[in-house]
């Protein structure tokens, strides 16, 4: 029996290579590509052979839904699903996992920040303290 694949198509962390670490510790192949500009023809070829897709910005269309041989999970990192077809995933069969939690304190923190001069100073000083 072969690996598990899990294949990121982009990120906005520096690296990876916790994660990296942490699934190769349970047997996981890991690979992470940044591709968000790329021709579909390049993520499809990134992701053609993933068990797992992980996206944060790059389109799951139905063109790069038809280019995967064995995909079996599709997970949007961060919040909400707009850059993903849901339907389409649903047509595949294959099921969305999306983290509709990420990051709320920090961009509620943000937003009421930037709406004032003296809040903005003080959201940045607690995050340091």
């Amino acid at each position: 029996m072969s690996k598990v694949k899990v294949v990121v198509t982009d990120y906005i962390e520096p690296d990876l290579n916790w994660e990296a670490a942490e699934l190769a510790k349970r047997g996981l192949e890991f690979v992470c590509h940044q591709i968000k500009f790329a021709p579909l023809e390049q993520i499809i070829a990134a992701t053609r052979d993933a068990d797992i897709v992980l996206v944060n910005m790059v389109p799951v269309t139905p063109e790069l839904i038809a280019g995967w041989e064995k995909c079996r999970l599709v997970i949007r990192h961060g919040v909400g699903y707009d850059n993903v077809d849901v339907a389409a995933l649903h047509k595949a069969g294959i099921p969305l996992c999306y983290i509709p939690d990420y990051c709320v304190e920090e961009v509620a923190e943000q937003a009421i920040g930037k709406g004032h001069p003296r809040l903005e100073f003080w959201t940045s000083a607690v995050r340091y303290t």
